[in-house]
């Protein structure tokens, strides 16, 4: 009898990014690919991530399976690999990068917007003049979504704000462009040769200059 190992459902998740429309088990068993040596390895490794899985039957006999392709079910396969080796696989997968279009980066914003600190804010301003409307139609801008997008593509950290916003600070939620960019230098020094330095420098209109200077380096690859 098999045993369901959570090493396999991180293993299928990673397989299941390089597919591109849905599959059975028998698919996945006959693709040496897959790294899967028999259906009793596949079916436990499904079991284990099928809350997250979009899942469908074919003729009424057989099951089919892919990642899902909305916003929350993204998040949900996200927080399965987050902390594992395979993150940075996972966010450079042909599925992560179908996934991370300009619309998916401002349905990610309109979430921080939906935060409660924004919602008290949101009170304090007339109807027309929303600090939330203000903050998307900023970051539209500058650095613009396909940025952001790119950011997000290869920063586990930048990916986990953006998914989350409920663990931003008040600072990191008033100022969101600041935040997400110290928040990929920071992780991005992490990928550099070990005592790597370095160097950031903000210049805030009329309230002087933000230094940050942060070194490591874990060969990250």
């Amino acid at each position: 009898m098999a045993v369901e190992n959570p090493d396999h459902a991180i293993r299928m998740i990673m397989y299941l990014t390089t597919q591109s429309d849905y599959v059975t088990i028998h698919d996945i068993h006959k693709d040496p690919l897959s790294g899967f040596e028999s259906h009793e390895e596949i079916k436990p490794a499904l079991k284990l991530i099928c809350d997250v899985l979009e899942v469908k039957m074919e003729n009424d006999e057989q099951s089919l399976y892919r990642l899902p392709r909305t916003f929350d079910g993204y998040r949900d396969v996200f927080s399965m690999v987050a902390n594992s080796e395979h993150v940075y696989s996972f966010l450079s997968s042909n599925y992560s990068q179908s996934i991370l279009t300009p619309e998916f980066i401002r349905e990610a914003l309109v979430r921080v917007t939906q935060t409660p600190y924004f919602s008290s804010l949101a009170s304090k301003y007339p109807e027309k003049a929303k600090p939330g409307d203000t903050l998307l139609q900023m970051l539209a801008q500058n650095p613009g979504y396909p940025a952001i997008a790119a950011m997000f593509g290869v920063s586990p950290a930048v990916a986990t704000k953006l998914l989350f916003p409920e663990t931003m600070s008040k600072y990191e939620l008033t100022h969101p462009k600041i935040c997400l960019d110290l928040t990929f230098a920071a992780d991005m020094v992490k990928r550099a040769p070990p005592g790597t330095v370095l160097s950031v420098k903000y210049e805030i209109v009329a309230q002087g200059m933000i230094n940050m200077q942060t070194s490591g380096g874990t060969g990250i690859p």
